[in-house]
């Protein structure tokens, strides 16, 4: 990379006339570094973008001027591969008014993610504000980002609660097998995207919520339809700019002029209505000190859901006492039920459509699910009794299979940042991008987990080798091989420290399935551990078989098909 100097063409080339109006006092300036960004910024961003593509300032990254964001939105990884061999891992994408900075480079990664307090989490707070409110995911205002991620950490990282939870998830599991089941008898083709869709929300409905949703069987059902419909909103508008639009104008006008907006609303309206008779319930319980928290919630349901008295996270909210209103405890659910159901069902659908296309990875995954399973015949555990924390720990090969799917299908294919500081971006090959105070910017882990550079020639590959700490993991290309001097290669060290999935240090931020630093996903081991079960179920039951390879892939909040994962099944004799 070209020094900045030499990446601008002299000050001289910008006209005066442009320099003495944005020298007019009555402009407002931007603000001060690490402090919200304000007009002032939004302003100066404004002049950059003018001056860049009017040439009379030179970008510091090189410019895709081919390429928009809805561009990739079909034929994703064609495009992504495209971009990377034509630009490089950070290149500037034009946005109408503005422009962003995508950034698919290890060492670029981990400043962006580990520098506290220099970023925001971007566009993605302005665009989805009016769905997740002030969740953790879109929160602009740092203090009550703060103040919710304090709340929220202890009833989703808790290992008791963990430990709790994964019976909760071998539960939902082993109902779906009664759908299956019936599939697998008939021998008809069955989109299994659109079942782990319904197998997540129920887990999460219930171990979030507390409640059971039962989406499996009851798809058609108000609410589970309502539902359905404010999880797909941050897909449409991933899609289509001018669902974008909408969800910035004025409500009245939006609701009058587009239908596909006022759907939203209606349906969000049902699940607003559905949080606040929970929320209210378990609170009039909770201050009576009812000893069925959850039988009480339920007789004020209308038989919406039905009631399990497991503790969920929404309990465990209530119970934390911390003056949060119910609207901020709702900002908090929806937050959770979308991040947590679009991880899950991604990552499920693709590790079945990989497993499907590799029978030598997928006989390895489902040896050691059946050993496992067998071998609780002869134990305290019965072979139908639910899965445990051992018992995953203990499943490292289905484990390695989920860690390959998200490193090739991330969920979700980007993050979205932007500066808040001026700040300096290492490259991992050497050299260095200047990022100026309110920069938008994407971290395409799509980009960054097939980079050939890290992950070698077979980096497109489903291997679930490359996870062996002892063989594979230690046989990736090192930086000195492909000459990384600002990225410091893989650590068998630190894969190996128990944790459930491939850590971001593991990789040095060459992987970063859950993000990494200040942002984290807080909901990562509950994923993780979800999906691990789910798949290990799915797995010792069936056999399953690809009614076509060609499945397409759209990018939208996570990876989809294009026409859904449509499989046959056969149940196995085991």
């Amino acid at each position: 990379m070209l020094p900045l100097l030499l990446c601008k063409l002299s000050a001289s080339s910008v006209p005066a006339w442009w320099t003495v109006a944005w020298n007019l006092p009555i402009l407002p300036q931007p603000g001060a570094p690490g402090t919200p960004l304000g007009l002032g910024d939004q302003l100066a961003s404004f002049k950059m973008d003018v001056e860049k593509s009017r040439g009379w300032v030179r970008a510091e990254v090189p410019v895709a001027s081919d390429m928009s964001p809805s561009s990739m939105q079909t034929d994703f990884f064609s495009r992504v591969a495209q971009m990377r061999s034509r630009y490089g891992p950070i290149f500037e994408v034009p946005l109408g008014l503005g422009s962003a900075v995508y950034i698919g480079d290890a060492a670029a990664a981990k400043q962006l993610l580990t520098n506290t307090g220099a970023y925001d989490k971007g566009l993605l707070g302005t665009i989805s504000g009016d769905i997740f409110g002030k969740g953790l995911i879109t929160a602009l205002d740092r203090d009550v980002w703060r103040r919710r991620r304090r709340a929220v950490a202890p009833s989703l990282t808790g290992n008791s609660w963990l430990n709790d939870v994964v019976s909760d998830f071998d539960a939902v599991a082993r109902r779906a097998e009664n759908l299956l089941d019936k599939a697998a008898e008939s021998g008809e083709p069955i989109d299994m995207e659109a079942k782990s869709q319904s197998i997540s929300l129920d887990v999460v409905g219930k171990a979030v919520f507390g409640f059971e949703f039962d989406a499996v069987n009851s798809e058609s059902d108000p609410v589970i339809a309502a539902t359905y419909r404010v999880l797909k909103e941050t897909s449409y508008r991933s899609e289509k700019p001018s669902a974008v639009a909408w969800s910035l104008a004025p409500t009245v006008l939006a609701k009058a002029f587009s239908p596909e907006f006022r759907e939203f609303k209606q349906c969000a309206a049902v699940l607003d209505s559905t949080l606040n008779k929970l929320i209210s319930s378990l609170r009039a319980a909770e201050e009576e000190g009812l000893a069925s928290v959850a039988d009480e919630a339920a007789a004020n349901m209308d038989d919406v859901t039905t009631a399990v008295r497991a503790p969920s996270v929404l309990r465990l909210l209530v119970e934390v006492r911390d003056d949060a209103s119910a609207q901020q405890l709702k900002d908090d659910l929806v937050t959770l039920l979308i991040a947590g159901h679009e991880t899950v069902a991604s990552v499920l659908t693709w590790v079945l459509y990989e497993l499907a296309r590799h029978p030598s990875e997928l006989e390895a995954v489902q040896s050691e699910v059946d050993a496992l399973l067998a071998s609780r015949c002869n134990g305290e555990h019965g072979i139908d009794s639910p899965l445990t924390m051992a018992d995953v720990l203990a499943l490292q090969q289905t484990r390695r299979a989920l860690a390959e799917a998200l490193r090739l299908y991330p969920a979700p294919p980007l993050l979205s940042r932007r500066t808040l500081q001026d700040d300096v971006l290492p490259l991992a090959a050497g050299g260095k991008v200047q990022l100026r105070r309110g920069t938008n910017i994407f971290l395409l882990t799509a980009m960054l987990h097939r980079d050939p550079r890290t992950w070698g020639e077979d980096a497109d590959c489903f291997r679930l080798g490359r996870w062996d700490p002892t063989d594979g993991f230690t046989s990736q290309p090192t930086k000195a091989s492909h000459n990384l001097p600002n990225w410091r290669g893989f650590s068998a060290e630190k894969l190996q420290r128990g944790s459930l999935y491939p850590s971001e240090q593991a990789t040095d931020y060459a992987y970063v399935p859950f993000g990494g630093g200040e942002f984290k996903c807080l909901g990562d081991k509950f994923a993780f551990l979800e999906a691990t079960v789910v798949l290990a179920r799915l797995l010792h039951r069936y056999e399953f078989q690809l009614v076509t390879a060609d499945v397409g892939f759209d990018m939208a909040a996570t990876i989809h098909t294009s026409n859904g994962l449509w499989m046959k099944l056969r149940r196995r004799d085991i």
